[in-house]
Order: C-alpha cells, then structure tokens, then sequence
C-alpha cells in the first residue's frame, strides 16, 4: 500500500509528494519575489486553486451518476475523488498561456512549477524503484486461517478459493466498532448487487459469529461472501494502517489498488474501472 505512516495517522504517499512539490515551488517563488517584481505568489496560488477544482470538477462529470442522488457528497474531498490528469493539463494550459505572453515576471513561475514538478518526479521514481511487484492475493499465507461466515464449523475458505478465481475482486477488511465501515456498507453492498462479475468479499477483522450476525441483521444488509479473519492477519499481512482497507484484485488475483479508508459511490466505482481494465 503506497501509505506512509506518521505517528497514528496513515497518509498517502502520493499525496505527501505531491506536498512537497508544492512547497518546493512556492519556497522557490517565495524567494525570488524578494528580488524582483512585480510578485508572482497570488498568481501561483490562483492557479494551483483552479486546477485542483478542475481536477474535482472532471473527476464528478466521469462519475456524475454515483453524484446525483446526493450532490451535496461532491463537497466530501475525504472520497479522494479527483482526476490527476485533468488537474495537471489545466495548470500546463496556464504555463503555456503565461509563456505565450513573454511577460519577463511570469517565467519564475515557469520555473518554480518545473522544480515543484522534479520533486514530484523523483518522489514517484523512488516509490516505484521502492514498490515490489504485485502481490498475488491466493498466495497469501493466511488464507488458511479465514473461515465463511455461514460455514459449517471447521470450514476454512482456502477451500473455497477457486470459486474466485478468474473474475475481479474487491475484498473489503472491516469491523462493526468501526464508523467508516458502517457508512460504507451500504455503497458496497450495493455495488455487489450491481456488479454481478465482481466478487465482492467482506472479510471481518477479529469479532465472533455473533456480533457479526446481530450488525448484519440490525442494519438491514444482505451481504454475501462474508468471512471471519479471528486474529485480524488480513490487515498485518497486506500491511493495511487501519480500517476499512479494501483490495481491489484483478482477474489473476493480483492486488491492483488499494483504499484506506471510507469508500464513496464515485470512488468504488473508479477503482472497479481499473480492475475492469486491467
């Protein structure tokens, strides 16, 4: 999982990068300001804000169908929805206009956006070179120790596991003490009721038989594949900082993303793009 742990919070890598970049650039511009003018920082800021909004805005426009029943749940940044590729194309039409321009200030703009943009680059690079090659999740060593919620007693799913094989999969790690689980609970459940060629697992981290059951039913969900993991090895094993985690698995079992954290309508079904594709 590309999350970098920092005391008890658990945050993106690419995020924390793209962080840095940002402050990379604005240092840069900071400091040539004090020498020459006119300044160039509000028009940094001016630029950085759009692009991100067009990055939201494109990202709801693809997924405006998960949007509709609740447009107030564009407001909610915490889904991660956003289209990189969008952001970045808007911020580079910009720098193209300023170059076309030629206005003598405006190229330490240029400048600081290509030094944020090496920054950026190298932190990806080293996350890269850093990464190992995808985890297949039947190779898991655990697997032996899950056991189906509505199992006969001593069913242990390694048993099972061909029946999911060859299709995508998305495998959700959660408990019922846990607020985000709960409130994404029903956009899973939904999402397996519309997506009949994904597997849809619910694998429940350390609670008994019975909490499950009583969560399950006091709820209303109708949930299937859903299995007990009594000593929580899922999360240790894929290296997952908290829950909810969520795999989402390709039709060879490797592990193409992950989510930390409260999955959206929108964001469940960019990642089921990807496993679609892949």
């Amino acid at each position: 999982m590309n999350v970098i742990q920092i005391g008890p919070f658990a945050l993106d890598a690419f995020l924390l990068i793209s962080a840095a970049g940002i402050a990379a650039a604005l240092i840069w511009i900071i400091y040539r300001d004090k020498k020459a003018a006119p300044r160039v920082e509000p028009v940094f800021w001016y630029l950085l804000l759009f692009s991100l909004l067009a990055g939201r805005l494109g990202f709801v426009l693809r997924f405006w169908s998960a949007y509709e029943p609740h447009p107030v749940h564009i407001l909610n940044i915490r889904d991660g929805g956003f289209d990189w590729r969008i952001a970045l194309g808007t911020y580079l039409f910009f720098l193209l206009l300023i170059l076309w321009w030629r206005h003598q200030a405006f190229y330490r703009l240029v400048q600081s956006s290509l030094l944020g943009a090496l920054v950026i680059g190298l932190g990806i690079a080293g996350l890269q070179l850093g990464s190992e090659e995808k985890t297949n999740w039947f190779e898991l060593g655990h697997l032996d120790e899950l056991i189906p919620h509505d199992g006969a007693p001593g069913t242990r799913v390694l048993a099972h596991l061909d029946d999911y094989a060859g299709q995508p999969m998305v495998i959700n790690l959660w408990a019922s003490w846990c607020p985000p689980c709960r409130r994404e609970m029903p956009v899973l459940q939904a999402a397996q009721q519309q997506n009949p060629a994904v597997h849809f697992l619910f694998i429940n981290q350390g609670e008994s038989p019975d909490d499950i059951q009583q969560f399950i039913a006091g709820q209303g969900l109708q949930l299937d594949h859903v299995w007990l993991d009594p000593l929580s090895l899922s999360g240790l094993t894929i290296g997952s900082k908290g829950l909810p985690s969520t795999l989402f698995v390709d039709e060879k079992g490797r592990i193409q993303s992950t989510r930390l954290g409260e999955l959206s309508a929108a964001t469940l079904q960019s990642h089921l793009e990807s496993i679609r594709n892949n």
